[in-house]
């Protein structure tokens, strides 16, 4: 959470995180408020989908908007240049359709740009989910990052050095269409695709082709490795999606190593690592030379191995597995975290007069879809019942852990955390 903290407090905000569900006013419920007018922002930090940084980014998204930092009218013309208007409008309309509705087409597409800065897919896992929401997803960061990355406080930045993989000749690609087998990269939506085809079928050998490694990144792979892998292909094996899911994907064996479960998500992440590494790493696999490509990302220190196939020219990724995050709910309520952190805002969330309606043109609440809500409460009800049995069993270890309050006209019990 340092990091969405930073950024918030880069454009002048003071931050205030929450825990114990979302807040509901109004008959809605909002994982988060940004309100531009008294500088305050207001995060969940133990969402079920989305990590702090994610949701804290999407507001911050909203306040670059509304600063005039990015133009919604910028960001339409530029998603005009791949789309056509009817086009556009129909993934404006179906949006809209997972919040019941009550959102207007400028507010619809308000919130696909803020979620694009923030990496938040609610059409993640269903079958809503398209290659052409992923591509307007990664046209919107394209943007934002092109508008405002001389500043250094791109919503969708992150650290690293940016190589970028080589792309492929239009010839390559259309000498590849006849092949049942390969596919090109296009957007992490069609990787997400990809992923779960090889994870639900088992006879599936489709291969995905991420790119080329260029000069760049090739010096960088021999300065820290040695190896020379100039023009490899890096690739993405349907069975090795299925290996990773078999060596990493448990939730117990991960946990005993001190890393978290590899989800089908993670998956999306390989390009980003690969090309944008902030560590690389000698390794071997099978005495073949191999990389570790090594970033973190929302708190969690994800590395990426791709080993040199040899005769066919691959760079393959032959696994992948992240450790713990950081900010994780076990951690908020370590008593250390508590009391180590005297930078943090401490205390009740702000009480700003909200409005009835998330009309006012300073306060911008993100709002859960109403398809999904009735299940996460199931979700969370579980959770927190598990949480207060943990909080139970420690409360004469970390007398922190039962500093309860409950902000004025909100619903969730909310912590007082240091992060």
């Amino acid at each position: 959470m340092k990091k969405g903290r930073k950024l918030a407090e880069s454009y002048g905000y003071k931050v205030t995180y929450f825990v114990g569900g979302n807040i509901r006013y109004a008959g809605g419920e909002f994982r988060g408020v940004v309100d531009t007018a008294k500088k305050t922002v207001m995060v969940r930090a133990d969402h079920p989908d989305y990590t702090a940084e994610q949701i804290m980014r999407h507001e911050m998204g909203h306040a670059a908007f509304e600063n005039g930092d990015l133009s919604i009218d910028e960001a339409k013309e530029m998603l005009l240049d791949d789309f056509t208007e009817g086009e556009l409008n129909e993934l404006i309309e179906i949006y809209s359709s997972e919040y019941g509705g009550i959102l207007s087409a400028d507010e619809a597409f308000g919130e696909i740009c803020c979620d694009a800065l923030g990496r938040m897919n609610i059409f993640e896992g269903t079958d809503l989910n398209s290659e052409s929401y992923g591509k307007a997803q990664d046209t919107v960061r394209k943007y934002a990052a092109d508008k405002t990355g001389s500043k250094g406080r791109a919503p969708p930045k992150k650290g690293g050095v940016k190589y970028s993989l080589e792309p492929y000749s239009n010839q390559q690609i259309e000498n590849w269409k006849s092949s049942k087998r390969i596919n090109v990269y296009e957007n992490s939506a069609q990787l997400d695709l990809f992923v779960k085809r090889a994870i639900e079928d088992k006879g599936f050998t489709g291969k995905m082709f991420f790119g080329v490694v260029g000069n760049d990144l090739a010096n960088a792979i021999e300065t820290a490795t040695g190896y020379n892998f100039t023009g490899r292909n890096v690739t993405l094996r349907a069975d090795h999606v299925r290996k990773i899911f078999k060596d990493h994907g448990s939730i117990k064996s991960e946990t005993a190593r001190g890393q978290r479960a590899i989800t089908a998500n993670d998956f999306t992440l390989i390009p980003d690592v690969i090309s944008e590494p902030e560590k690389i790493k000698k390794s071997t696999y099978n005495n073949r030379p191999a990389a570790e490509f090594i970033k973190v990302i929302d708190g969690s220190r994800v590395t990426v191995i791709a080993v040199d196939s040899g005769g066919s020219l691959d760079l393959y990724v032959q696994t992948m597995y992240a450790s713990a995050k950081k900010g994780s709910i076990a951690r908020m309520v370590n008593a250390n975290a508590l009391t180590k952190t005297p930078e943090t805002t401490t205390g009740t969330a702000p009480n700003t007069n909200i409005p009835t309606t998330n009309k006012n043109v300073n306060k911008k609440f993100s709002r859960e879809p109403e398809r999904l809500n009735e299940l996460r409460r199931q979700n969370e009800e579980l959770k927190q019942r598990e949480y207060a049995l943990t909080l139970k069993s420690r409360s004469k270890r970390y007398k922190a852990c039962s500093d309860l309050v409950r902000p004025t006209g909100f619903e969730p019990t909310t912590f007082r955390v240091g992060v």
